[in-house]
C-alpha cells in the first residue's frame, strides 16, 4: 500500500514539473505563430472590404441648388487610398487629391495643413465625409456631406 501511495505521488510530482527550456520554447513559438495567423486573416479580411470602396461618388444639393460634387477612390492595399475629390455650390468650387489611411473599423483620414476630413464608410454604396477646420475654402463650398456610388 505505501509503495503505491509512493508511486501515485511520484507520478503526480513528474506531471505537476516545470517544462524544459526546450519544451518552452516550442510552446512559445506555436502561440506566436497562431497569433500572427490570425492577424494575416484579419489585415486580409480588413483589405477585402476596404477595397470594395474602390471607385466613383457623387452628391447632389438639396433644395434645387445648382451644384454637386465627386469622390474618386482607388484602393492601393494596406488600408492606403488614393482619392480625388471635388465640389461646386453655387458659384463656389474647391478641389482635394491626396492619399488616405484607414484604420479597421472602416474609417479613413486626410490631414494636411489646410484639412482634416474624416471618411466614414457606409454600407459599401456610401462616404460620409466629415470636415474639421478646413481652412482652404469657404465654408458654404465644402466636402463635407454624404458621397453616394455612381450606377
Amino acid at each position: 500500500m505505501k509503495l503505491r501511495v509512493l508511486i501515485l505521488t511520484l507520478m503526480l510530482l513528474s506531471a505537476c514539473s516545470k517544462p524544459t527550456q526546450q519544451e518552452s520554447n516550442s510552446a512559445s513559438h506555436a502561440v506566436d505563430s497562431v497569433e500572427l495567423d490570425e492577424t494575416i486573416d484579419t489585415d486580409s479580411e480588413i483589405d477585402e472590404e476596404l477595397a470594395l470602396y474602390s471607385g466613383q461618388f457623387e452628391w447632389y444639393p438639396e433644395g434645387g441648388a445648382e451644384g454637386g460634387g465627386s469622390l474618386s477612390l482607388e484602393y492601393r492595399g494596406n488600408r492606403e487610398f488614393s482619392f480625388s475629390l471635388s465640389t461646386s455650390l453655387n458659384e463656389c468650387n474647391a478641389s482635394l487629391k491626396g492619399t488616405l489611411y484607414a484604420d479597421p473599423s472602416q474609417h479613413a483620414f486626410y490631414q494636411s495643413d489646410e484639412y482634416f476630413l474624416h471618411f466614414n464608410f457606409l454600407l459599401g454604396n456610401t462616404i460620409e465625409i466629415i470636415e474639421d477646420n478646413c481652412r482652404e475654402h469657404p465654408n458654404e463650398c465644402g466636402f463635407e456631406c454624404d458621397y453616394v456610388r455612381k450606377n
